[in-house]
């Protein structure tokens, strides 16, 4: 059983999967992008759960294409949220890019590291081994770094000292060096794709970091990596972003105000309507999941797929929420004594309430639930009888009903399926729940 939700898959395209058709948004995009040579910081926005990466991976193939062919580097900015400094993280991702497209071009390589070296000469000073190298270029190995640290400790804070020195006597030193690292990203996009097309840059994962480094990077960037013909693009939830402003800033800062100061262009990624997305990529999506949580196809995931369908129409799931959900329906398989091909339709409402709602769940738990709270939280009064959800949904409804109120036309099996279904879901299934955080 996977207990971890199943991580976007970096290979994936529009072409086989866009289920909320953004390989339209995506084209708008790279050609925003295209159409500028000047130096550009995009925003691009959208809450948690909502396929932010899965998008991003689904673009760089995009890019990748010979008919589009636009350079591109990802940065997961969360995998480097252990560095102390933004700069570092930043500028050895820029270079590792680099040394592994600059194959005959040391010139330009050099002259990269150079100019990194030149602005971020201020950081030398008690840096770590791994800052060092990166600084370096990777000239010195770990052994090598060692003798280093012992033996020219002394000169290297003398001309640390120096390099400080000299920066706060002259500004204009200071701007010279910046402007020279702003050239050679320049000269790297040009290098990588003639002067027609800009070097992409996406920082992913902004909005998972700490405030402290999230906020740096937006600093760093903004002020020494903007360059002509380089486009940043960060993926981040700006209701997170906003917190951190205020983590670091006070409550009473404007926080968006803040953050707009770092962007030229914002963008929110299209959530797309329910309906817009077919329920054959919905029922897919859910089935696919369910499958990878369990480790094997159970028996009734179909019908626990098409009914995560009906509410995904009904109630407000995004794709993360269906990923929870079947992480769920897995732990529930393991902890009943019911075969979930009997009881699909209440593992399924059980598996939305804990997701949504803990208190309700614990409701549920004590038989307490009122017919009142089902219909507010699955939206049946929106219903009309000649929807054609109507009767599956009613399904669902009345596996928290009280037996004796399931209509005529749903007595019989549906009605022993109820009993079941409240000796079952009171018993190992609930009780376990109730304790559990995903």
């Amino acid at each position: 059983m996977h207990l971890k939700i199943q991580p976007p898959n970096p290979k994936a395209t529009f072409q086989k999967e866009d289920i909320f058709q953004r390989k339209n948004f995506a084209n708008t995009l790279t050609k925003i992008i295209c159409s500028s040579s000047d130096p550009l910081v995009i925003s691009l926005e959208a809450q948690w759960g909502d396929g932010k990466t899965s998008f991003i991976y689904k673009w760089c193939n995009e890019l990748k294409e010979a008919s589009v062919s636009v350079p591109h580097i990802y940065i997961d900015a969360y995998k480097g949220d252990f560095h102390s400094d933004a700069f570092l993280f930043l500028a050895s991702e820029i270079y590792a890019f680099a040394k592994e497209k600059l194959v005959n071009d040391d010139e330009l390589l050099t002259s990269l590291k150079d100019n990194i070296k030149a602005v971020g000469g201020a950081l030398l000073k008690g840096a770590s081994k791994t800052a060092l190298q990166v600084l370096t270029g990777g000239m010195f190995d770990s052994k090598a770094m060692d003798n280093l640290e012992a033996n020219i400790s002394d000169e290297m804070s003398k001309a640390t000292d120096l390099f400080i020195s000299d920066s706060l006597e002259s500004y204009q030193t200071r701007k010279d060096e910046i402007n020279d690292l702003s050239e050679t990203l320049t000269l790297l996009s040009n290098s990588l794709a003639g002067d027609k097309k800009p070097l992409v840059i996406i920082v992913d994962e902004l909005d998972r970091c700490r405030p402290s480094f999230a906020l740096e990077l937006l600093e760093v960037i903004k002020h020494l990596f903007t360059a002509k013909s380089v486009a940043f693009v960060l993926v981040n939830n700006s209701e997170q972003m906003n917190e951190s402003v205020k983590v670091r800033y006070g409550s009473g800062v404007n926080a968006g105000a803040y953050l707009r100061k770092f962007y030229d262009l914002s963008f929110s990624l299209p959530k797309g309507e329910a309906y817009d997305v077919t329920d054959t990529e919905i029922e897919h999506f859910a089935l696919e999941n369910i499958i990878h949580a369990s480790e094997v196809e159970l028996i009734g995931s179909n019908k626990i797929a098409f009914y995560i369908r009906l509410l995904h129409r009904h109630i407000d799931l995004s794709l993360r929420d269906i990923e929870k959900i079947a992480v769920v329906i897995a732990i529930m398989s393991k902890t009943t004594s019911f075969r979930l091909s009997e009881i699909p339709a209440v593992c399924c409402c059980i598996a939305v309430i804990f997701l949504k709602d803990r208190t309700l769940l614990q409701r549920v738990y004590y038989d307490q639930i009122t017919r009142n709270e089902i219909d507010t939280f699955f939206k049946y009064s929106h219903l009309v009888t000649k929807d054609e959800d109507y009767d599956a949904m009613m399904e669902l409804f009345f596996c928290f009903a009280d037996p004796r109120h399931v209509p005529t036309g749903l007595a019989g099996d549906l009605g022993d399926k109820v009993k079941k279904s409240r000796v079952s879901i009171r018993s190992s299934v609930l009780a376990g729940l109730l304790t559990m955080q995903i």
